[in-house]
């Protein structure tokens, strides 16, 4: 094993540079690798308590993932409709004509603004840019 001071270099082992790392056992660590210590990572998996969960889990502890799944499935549907209706040419008015309703619902709709849409709102919404709307449950 090579003799080398804290924080200094040394080339003459086989064209590596490496260091001495203070603390357990001397340990000569090789600077390309940019390697921690496997006492380090114990370390640090010990400290992170959320380190290997998953996003669902953070959101079911922080309490919001039923609202947080609900608003991305609508915007997924609303983005939907909406790329529905420039492959089509639909103006806003246009789609509110086909759903009989007014304009400003159909844009409060296409906004995300109301996040409480009907599911009979969307299926209408859905057929007025010709197709339809699907829902299904699937397991977690």
């Amino acid at each position: 094993m090579l003799n080398c001071l804290p924080g200094i270099n040394n080339r003459n082992s086989g064209g590596r540079e490496v260091f001495h790392v203070p603390g357990r056992n001397g340990q000569v660590v090789d600077k390309r690798s940019r390697r921690r210590p496997a006492h380090l990572l114990n370390n640090m998996k010990k400290r992170n308590p959320h380190r290997g969960s998953s996003f669902d889990d953070f959101l079911k502890e922080e309490g919001i993932y039923e609202e947080v799944t609900a608003t991305a499935a609508m915007r997924v549907i609303v983005d939907q409709i909406r790329s529905e209706m420039r492959r089509r040419k639909i103006t806003e008015a246009e789609l509110a004509r086909r759903m009989a309703t007014s304009r400003s619902q159909v844009h409060c709709l296409l906004s995300a603004e109301k996040k409480s849409a009907t599911v009979e709102t969307l299926v209408r919404a859905a057929g007025a840019v010709g197709k339809r709307l699907s829902v299904e449950l699937v397991a977690t």
